[in-house]
């Protein structure tokens, strides 16, 4: 796919829990349409789907680091170039 395919947006990883098994939500949002978003169960499934989905994102970019028990955090937030067959394997599929 030429560069003329992809989307500028702005992508939010959050941590939504920090107890095992720690669960993530991506948002994605800069769009015409509303904000976007897929949830992941697991580190691993959120690992796997961004190394499928994306094969040049640096995971080294990403910090799970809780601020606290029981307080979700941000791992990642940065504006992104991402085409619909990369928003779909994250599961952000066009509405």
């Amino acid at each position: 796919m030429s560069s003329e395919d992809s989307q500028s947006l702005r992508m939010v990883i959050q941590q939504l829990s920090v107890s095992p098994p720690s669960s993530y939500r991506i948002v994605v949002y800069g769009d015409d349409q509303r904000p976007r978003h897929a949830e992941f169960n697991n580190t691993q499934i959120l690992l796997d789907t961004l190394r499928a989905a994306m094969l040049d994102f640096d995971l080294s970019r990403l910090t799970f680091n809780p601020l606290e028990e029981g307080q979700g955090s941000i791992v990642f937030a940065g504006e992104m170039k991402l085409r619909e067959m990369q928003l779909a394997l994250l599961g952000l599929g066009s509405v």
